[in-house]
Formats: C-alpha cells, sequence, structure tokens
C-alpha cells in the first residue's frame, strides 16, 4: 500500500511540473522578447524538475548512478534557469549556455554528489542533507538576484523571495523528518514537499509576472516614451500632493521650466531624428542633476519642468543654473554631424496662498522673461 502511495506522489510530482512547464512555455509566445525570454526560462525550471522526477522513478530499469547524474543535472539546471529567468526579468540578456560559472558548478557538484553519495550509499538521511544543502545554497543565491532596481523590492518581489526561502525551509525539513520514517514513507514525504513547493514557487512566478505587467502599464501612464521622464499629467498629480502638503507644512517649494533654445532651428537643419536625440540627451544631462525625491516630466514640444519639494527659491535658482551650464557643455552627436545645445531656465518658489496654475504660469513667464533677454540664462519670478 504504501509502495503504491509513493507512486502515486511520484507520479503527481512530474504532472504537476510537466503541466506548469507548458503553460508558461505557451503564454511565452504571447509575450515580448524580453517577457519572452523569461517565461521559457520559467517554464525550463519545471521542466527540468519533471525530468528529474522521471530520472528518480527509473532508477531500476537505468541503474542508479544514471540516475544520480540525470536527477543532479536537471536539479542544478533548474535552479539555474530561475537565476536566468530573473537575468532576463531585469533586461540583462545572458543565456544558460554562455553561463561558465553554471559549467564549473556543475563539473564540481556532480564530482562531489558521486563521491559523497557513494561514501554515504546505504544512508539516505546523509543523501537527502547533501542535496538539500546544494539546492538551499543556490536557491538563496537565486533570490539575490531578484530585484529590478536598488529601491526595495516590489510587491512580486518580496512574495517571490519569500516563497524561495520558505522552499528552502521545507527542503530542509526532508533529511530530519526522513529519520524517523520508512523508505516509501520517506518518498512519500519528500515528493509531497516537493508537490507543495512546485505549486508554491509556480503560483508566486506567475504573481511576480502578472505583477511586472502590471507595473509596465503603470508605468507607461505616466512616462514620456522618448525621455523616458514622467509626463505631464503625472508632473500635476505630483504637484497635487506636493502643495497639499506645502500648505500643511509651511515648507517651501519650488518649479522650474525649461525649453530648448532655438529647437525648431535644429530640426530643420539638421532633421526630426536630431532634434529628438537632442532631447534624449538632455533629459539625461537634466535627470543627473536632480535629487531621487524631485520630480522631472516633459511638459510638451521641448520643455521641461521639475517640481522641487523642500527647496526654496533661491536654491532653485543655483540648481537652475547648475543645469543650464551642464546643458551648454553637452555635444550632441549623430550618424554625420554634431552639435551644441543650450537651454533657457524659469524659476518661481510656489506661493501656497493662490492656485497651482498661477504658480506654473509664474515659471512659465520667468522662462518667458529669460528668452526675451537673450536666451541660455536663468530668470527667476518673485
Amino acid at each position: 500500500m504504501e509502495s503504491s502511495v509513493a507512486l502515486i506522489v511520484v507520479g503527481l510530482n512530474v504532472v504537476i511540473s510537466a503541466v506548469f512547464s507548458l503553460y508558461l512555455f505557451l503564454i511565452s509566445r504571447l509575450q515580448t522578447n524580453k517577457e519572452r525570454y523569461t517565461s521559457v526560462y520559467f517554464s525550463l525550471v519545471f521542466f527540468c524538475i519533471a525530468l528529474a522526477t522521471v530520472g528518480l522513478m527509473a532508477r531500476e530499469q537505468i541503474g542508479f548512478w544514471f540516475s544520480l547524474l540525470l536527477t543532479h543535472v536537471m536539479y542544478l539546471g533548474g535552479a539555474y534557469c530561475l537565476y536566468h529567468g530573473f537575468l532576463w526579468r531585469k533586461g540583462l540578456q545572458k543565456h544558460l549556455h554562455g553561463n561558465p560559472w553554471f559549467w564549473r558548478h556543475l563539473a564540481v557538484y556532480l564530482f562531489l554528489q558521486v563521491a559523497l553519495f557513494g561514501y554515504w550509499y546505504d544512508s539516505i538521511t546523509m543523501r537527502s542533507i547533501l542535496v538539500v544543502l546544494n539546492l538551499g545554497l543556490v536557491t538563496w543565491f537565486v533570490t539575490q538576484n531578484l530585484s529590478i532596481n536598488n529601491d526595495g523590492l516590489s510587491l512580486g518581489e518580496s512574495v517571490t523571495r519569500a516563497t524561495q526561502y520558505a522552499a528552502i525551509l521545507m527542503m530542509m525539513s526532508v533529511p530530519f523528518v526522513s529519520g524517523f520514517l520508512s523508505p516509501q514513507g520517506t518518498i512519500i514525504y519528500s515528493y509531497g514537499v516537493a508537490s507543495t513547493l512546485l505549486i508554491l514557487v509556480f503560483s508566486s512566478l506567475i504573481f511576480l509576472m502578472m505583477h511586472d505587467l502590471s507595473e509596465d502599464h503603470r508605468r507607461s501612464s505616466i512616462t514620456d516614451t522618448l525621455t523616458q521622464l514622467f509626463n505631464r499629467r503625472y508632473f500635476f498629480q505630483r504637484l497635487s500632493e506636493s502643495f497639499s502638503d506645502a500648505q500643511r507644512h509651511g515648507q517651501p517649494l519650488s518649479i522650474i521650466i525649461c525649453d530648448l533654445d532655438h529647437f525648431k532651428q535644429i530640426n530643420d537643419t539638421y532633421g526630426h531624428a536630431a532634434g529628438d536625440r537632442a532631447l534624449q540627451v538632455v533629459s539625461d544631462v537634466l535627470k543627473q542633476q536632480i535629487r531621487n525625491f524631485d520630480v522631472v516630466a516633459r511638459f510638451g514640444g521641448e520643455e521641461f519642468i521639475f517640481l522641487l519639494p523642500q527647496t526654496d527659491g533661491d536654491d532653485a535658482c543655483q540648481l537652475a543654473e547648475r543645469m543650464r551650464v551642464a546643458t551648454e557643455g553637452k555635444k550632441v552627436v549623430g550618424d554625420r554631424h554634431s552639435f551644441s545645445i543650450t537651454a533657457s531656465f524659469g524659476v518661481v518658489q510656489c506661493d501656497t496662498g493662490v492656485s497651482m496654475e498661477e504658480n506654473v504660469s509664474g515659471a512659465d513667464q520667468a522662462l518667458y522673461r529669460a528668452k526675451s533677454l537673450g536666451r541660455n540664462r536663468v530668470e527667476c519670478f518673485w
């Protein structure tokens, strides 16, 4: 009876792995290049687990040592596929076959496993400890490459990391529990844990991909496609929040509007592609000058607008001057030409006694004055 249950549990493990692998592979066909390879590598995780389980089930047919090699190659390959799935998700386009660490790790791992499994051939507990220690370490390493940016983990990343840590803890329970069970009971428990882990890991990866998709849609709705700065709609959303905070707490708040000088002439002389390139170059320069909690957005055409919380007018004017100098010193390089570009800046310290629109209008008036007085300069509205 116990033997039949063990066979059913192991078979269920194979079926679950195969179904999850197939599902992830099929949805990869509907995605862009980055998301496609992320899904493919996640699919290969479950494919490797299915093959590893088949290798264990066929131990008597293919021999102990070949079963050992096949199983552990697949387990390690699955862990590295998860790692490369995370890399592709981060935009690092690296494939498994080009990873030298995988092949080195595989060679060392197989040598140690064969040697130690031979030494502890009669001890299923020690063999289980070896497998758990290696897979636990690899899983821990994989989870360290989960975050896309340095601002902390997103909700999807937090759930996935928690699931991976839970997987490590559940794997660690197998060697200890196996000491109290018969060999067949150990198999039932091990693959019962494995099936649970498969469902948890699959669910966390699906949640992660869905959360990433939701974040991509949210970012695209607030981001200017050309410059990758925030768009006008998002700027006014943040301005409303910051303006309310400034009114409540009496903190200074400033706005800067920047306009590229003679931009129409650039388009007419060098073409619209060169004009787009100029906008991208200036965007990068401007982003480097501001703090993490400041907001810069493309305001429209060749205009950019800045929201500077906890910043008075004098500090805002000094920042605008630094941005003016940085812009003036930057060359825009194209395929057949290069040219310099300058910008004019209008600055206002917000008056919380009037509307947001009036404060933005004040910065616009200061910009108009900078244009009228010869361009490539900073003017402040007091």
